[in-house]
């Protein structure tokens, strides 16, 4: 409301004389039709909120004026006065009322949170002679027994033997957390991608007639072929053996699945051995029915090395799990029923879990999101 709209000598003259025809602007008409309301008004809301007796008050503060000056009976002068003091009053409650609308519609919508936070720890390289390196986004250069030198960033790390023979053969681990994921080179020439919340233990270099690492998460293996040094990868009760192929480890929730991408393996737990090919996988269970083999979409296995998420027909409960794993979130279901929701997910990795999350509500339209710090809430549209 401008001040520049409002001319209050014409306004005082058109509430004065009661004058029409006069025209007014918007601004004095509202202070017009406000200052005429003014008393019913507020007497209304006061009893409606219980605040303060209104109509007690208006009678006390009429009592309390000379019966000349009470209104009905003023003289013209007093009138004046009086009016102005409706328009001022008529002002206040304009403005008033504006401030609490303002305030109210800022209360009905608060800031949204995004889940677009950066994992809360770093990946660790733990070496023979006990030093631990945290991994960040520069790459550093060290040194191992045996002369092996090794680059290494937050993503990649690269070993390039050294020149002495029968050294180098510490175990040195890899401690990828939530959130993260790394890639790594063996001396060997053996790419390893290993996933969020994953430990891979790797001796510097190989010697000798196995080449032997040991898992605990997922990882995926491109092993580098070499007819004279088997390769061994150990995970948990597990042990797969391969001399050059591609496959995937997975140790996450008490079952252990090697999903065979390319080449030739055997899967091996106690007594029990199962030779897979491609597009196989062998699962592990102590508690059910121990080693069994069945064919599988590899690629529901392995999508994550390449930096997709990729779910076919999987419970919401599975999707999101591994997301926690994926981002360093915890996800709770407010209502248990939406966790049996199925849903065929297929999309690239990004770097915010907001992505996903966004992908999954707009889709499916039977699930919302809310985050809190490093909590997020699934619920119902509408609750």
């Amino acid at each position: 409301m401008p001040e520049k709209d409002i001319n209050w000598d014409k306004l005082l003259h058109q509430l004065e004389e009661g004058a029409e025809g006069t025209p007014l602007s918007a601004g004095e008409a509202e202070i017009v039709q406000l200052s005429g309301a003014i008393h019913p008004y507020l007497q209304e809301a006061a009893e409606e909120e219980q605040e303060f007796p209104m109509a007690e008050g208006w009678e006390r503060f009429q009592r309390s004026l000379p019966a000349a000056e009470r209104f009905g009976d003023e003289p013209v002068l007093k009138r004046v006065h009086y009016l102005r003091w409706s328009i001022a009053a008529a002002v206040a409650v304009l403005l008033t009322f504006t401030g609490i609308r303002f305030f109210q519609s800022q209360q009905k919508s608060p800031a949204i949170v995004k889940a677009n936070l950066p994992p809360a720890s770093k990946v660790r390289l733990s070496l023979s002679n006990g030093q631990q390196v945290l991994l960040a986004d520069g790459e550093q250069q060290l040194q191992e027994a045996g002369g092996t030198t090794i680059n290494a960033s937050d993503t990649m790390i690269v070993y390039q033997p050294g020149m002495t023979a029968g050294a180098g053969t510490e175990m040195n681990i890899l401690e990828v957390p939530r959130g993260h994921q790394a890639r790594l080179v063996l001396a060997d020439g053996t790419q390893v991608w290993v996933n969020a919340d994953s430990r891979l233990e790797y001796p510097a270099a190989f010697n000798g007639s196995r080449r032997e690492v040991k898992i605990t998460g997922e990882a995926y293996f491109e092993v580098a072929k070499n007819a004279k040094q088997s390769f061994i990868v150990k995970a948990n009760e597990m042990e797969v053996k391969v001399l050059g192929t591609a496959f995937n480890i997975n140790t996450y929730d008490h079952q252990i699945h090697t999903t065979l991408s390319t080449g030739k393996v055997s899967a091996t737990v106690s007594n029990s051995a199962v030779v897979l090919l491609p597009g196989e996988q062998a699962v592990y269970n102590a508690s059910a029915s121990g080693l069994i083999k069945r064919k599988v979409d590899a690629r529901v296995f392995t999508a994550w090395k390449d930096g997709d998420i990729y779910f076919e027909e999987a419970s919401l409960k599975e999707i999101v799990h591994s997301l926690e794993r994926e981002y360093d979130y915890t996800i709770h279901f407010d209502d248990p029923t939406l966790e049996r929701l199925h849903f065929t997910l297929e999309m690239r990795k990004t770097g915010a879990l907001q992505d996903i999350l966004d992908n999954i509500a707009g889709t499916t339209g039977k699930v919302k999101f809310k985050t809190v710090n490093r909590t997020i809430f699934v619920s119902k549209p509408g609750k």
